[in-house]
C-alpha cells in the first residue's frame, strides 16, 4: 500500500512540474510579427511636394470695370459657352465712371459712397477712356466647363486687373511640383511618379513627368528660402477623389537598380557601438543578426550583408529582451517582403 502511495505521489510531482514549466514557458513567450525577405528591385526616388491643377482652364477678364448687379452661377456649376456669368448694373457703372471725373451721374443710380470712392481715387477714370454706350449688360462665358472660382461680389466693382471667374475642364488634371535645385539634375521627362496626399486618404495615384521649367525660382519654406524648379506631372489614373487645389507629395522614380534585400526601418536597431542589427525568427526563438546597410530608400534600408533570401525578420524588435528569447509568431503576421 505504501508503495502505491509513493508511486502516486511521484506521478503527481512530475505532472505538476510539467504544468509549472509549461506555464512558465508560455508566460515568457513573446508574440511577434515576421517579414520573410525576398530580393526586390531597388528604386531611387526624389521626394517633393506640389498641387493638383487643371490642365485646361480659362480666366475671364473684363474690358472695363463694372458694378456687378447679379451673379448667375455658383462655384462648381457647369456653364455653357455664351451663357451669362453675371449681369451688370449699367446705371451704377455709368454713375461711378462719371463720378470719377467729377461730373454728373451721382443721382442716376443707387450707388454707395464706398463704390464712388473706389472710382474717384488717385487713379480716377477719365471720360475720354470709356464710351458709356460700351458698358456691357452681361458678362458671358467664353467657353464651356465647370466654374472653379468667382472673384466678384454683387453691388461691388469688378476690376480689369484680375479675373472675375475661372472656367475649367475637370476631366483632365495634372500636378505642378517644386523640385529642390539639388535634385533637379536627376529629374527627366518620362520618369514615373507616385502621387499621394491627405486629401485622398490612403489612395495612391500614378503619373509621368511631362515638363520641366527652364528656370528656377525662390520659394519660402518656413523661415528659410529655398531654390526650386517647377515641373508638370500628368495624372494617369485620376478619379473623382482627386481635386484641383489639393496638396500632394510626389515620389519621382529616378533609377531602378538590380535586386536587393530591403528591410523596413522599424525592424532595424543599433547598439551602443553603432552596430546595426535585426532579430530573426529561428526555431521558436529570436536570434540577433548584425547587418550592414548600403543606402536608404523610401521602403527601408538596402542590406549589403548579414541577411539572405528567406530570412524571417521580426517586425517588433522592441519586444525582444535578448537573443535566444522564446517567441511565437502572431497568427496572420507572417508577411512576405
Amino acid at each position: 500500500m505504501k508503495k502505491y502511495l509513493l508511486l502516486l505521489l511521484s506521478t503527481g510531482i512530475i505532472i505538476a512540474s510539467i504544468l509549472i514549466y509549461t506555464f512558465s514557458v508560455d508566460s515568457n513567450t513573446v508574440k511577434i510579427g515576421v517579414l520573410e525577405l525576398k530580393s526586390q528591385p531597388v528604386q531611387n526616388e526624389v521626394i517633393c511636394s506640389g498641387k493638383v491643377e487643371e490642365v485646361d482652364f480659362e480666366n475671364v477678364y473684363l474690358d472695363m470695370p463694372v458694378v456687378v448687379d447679379k451673379i448667375n452661377f455658383d462655384v462648381g456649376d457647369y456653364i455653357e459657352k455664351g451663357e451669362a456669368i453675371m449681369q451688370v448694373d449699367t446705371a451704377a457703372t455709368y454713375a461711378a465712371i462719371s463720378a470719377g471725373v467729377g461730373t454728373q451721374g451721382l443721382g442716376d443710380a443707387n450707388i454707395s459712397q464706398e463704390v464712388i470712392n473706389m472710382y474717384t481715387g488717385s487713379s480716377g477714370l477719365s471720360m475720354d477712356s470709356y464710351d458709356y454706350s460700351s458698358i456691357p449688360e452681361r458678362i458671358y462665358a467664353p467657353r464651356s466647363g465647370i466654374i472653379t472660382s468667382i472673384n466678384a461680389s454683387m453691388g461691388e466693382i469688378a476690376w480689369t486687373s484680375s479675373s472675375i471667374a475661372t472656367i475649367s475642364d475637370l476631366s483632365s488634371l495634372q500636378v505642378k511640383i517644386s523640385v529642390d535645385e539639388n535634385d533637379i539634375s536627376d529629374i527627366n521627362i518620362g520618369q514615373s511618379v507616385k502621387i499621394t496626399g491627405s486629401g485622398f486618404k490612403d489612395k495612391e495615384y500614378h503619373g509621368t513627368v511631362q515638363k520641366i521649367y527652364p528656370s528656377a525660382r525662390q520659394q519660402q519654406s518656413g523661415t528659410n528660402t529655398e531654390t526650386v524648379v517647377d515641373a508638370i506631372v500628368s495624372i494617369d489614373d485620376a478619379d473623382e477623389y482627386i481635386k484641383p487645389g489639393f496638396n500632394i507629395d510626389a515620389a519621382i522614380v529616378t533609377d531602378v537598380q538590380s535586386t536587393a534585400l530591403v528591410v523596413p526601418y522599424e525592424c532595424i536597431r543599433q547598439d551602443d557601438n553603432g552596430q546595426e542589427y535585426v532579430y530573426v525568427y529561428n526555431a521558436k526563438s529570436a536570434r540577433r543578426v548584425n547587418i550592414q546597410s548600403s543606402e536608404e530608400i523610401a521602403a527601408g534600408a538596402v542590406i549589403s550583408s548579414g541577411l539572405k533570401d528567406g530570412d524571417r525578420v521580426i517586425t517588433n524588435p522592441d519586444d525582444i529582451a535578448s537573443t535566444g528569447m522564446r517567441v511565437e509568431v502572431e497568427q496572420g503576421d507572417d508577411t512576405d517582403a
